[in-house]
């Protein structure tokens, strides 16, 4: 059955690997009523299929099946990656467009993989490889410094542990201030400064003005931070 688009994402014309989105299809409901968007679609080979729409975006899905039989299998995923190494830097695409960055002494390496953006924005292969991790496998924790996670150059990433890794968040989708650390408090109707060092919160102070507030977060990210802060990170994005 198929359906009207709706409030889901369009898709329709998409192209994922070997599939294009022709329509949405009846949604799937499983576990507590949950929803699982699906999208009718049209194989090169052309056979249809109906896909959920994760299974497309992550790269899990991209044929109706009729790959497996296909000989040569991991020379047709690799031919779906289109490169340029003319500049400083090498640029991939994936079967979707999406473009990724990696230094071009690294080509050699990653050329014999198909490369594809997952639905988390992270460069993954077709056997579940984060690329970052594949380039960088002593690394503990590989940090983007930029928060560009299709950046994959040496230069935009960093081993660190999980405390540094942390203070270079940005801020999340719940944060109504606009800045990390700082909050509204409530009962005192006041902007609260706030900084976490170690697993530990350190208080950083109340104040009237929002900006007095995150000028005093910004000073403290200096002082336990420093080159790991999210102001000093992102003053090392060159693209």
């Amino acid at each position: 059955m198929i359906k009207e688009v709706g409030r889901a994402e369009n898709i329709i014309g998409n192209k994922y690997g070997m599939l294009t989105v022709l329509a949405r299809a009846e949604d799937y409901k499983y576990g507590n009523n949950r929803i699982k968007t699906r999208w009718l679609c049209k194989c090169n080979c052309g056979n249809e299929v109906i896909v959920g729409k994760n299974a497309l975006v992550s790269g899990d899905t991209i044929s109706c099946g009729c790959i497996k039989k296909i000989n040569g299998y991991e020379n047709f995923l690799k031919e779906n990656n289109n490169y340029d190494t003319s500049g400083e830097y090498g640029i991939g695409y994936d079967s979707s467009g999406n473009k990724f960055y990696f230094d071009l002494d690294k080509f050699n390496v990653i050329k014999d993989f198909y490369w594809f953006v997952n639905s988390k924005g992270y460069v993954q292969n077709s056997n579940g490889k984060l690329l970052h991790n594949f380039l960088f496998p002593d690394y503990l924790i590989v940090d983007h410094i930029n928060h560009k996670k299709f950046d994959n150059r040496s230069s935009n990433l960093r081993n660190v542990t999980g405390s540094q890794n942390m203070m270079n968040r940005s801020k999340g989708t719940n944060n109504t201030s606009g800045y990390v650390g700082v909050v509204w408090h409530k009962k005192d109707h006041r902007w609260q400064a706030q900084i976490v060092v170690n697993q530990k919160n350190i208080y950083l102070g109340q104040y009237q003005d929002i900006n007095d507030a995150i000028r005093a977060r910004k000073k403290a990210e200096e002082k336990y931070f420093g080159e790991y802060s999210y102001d000093n990170s992102m003053k090392k994005d060159e693209v």
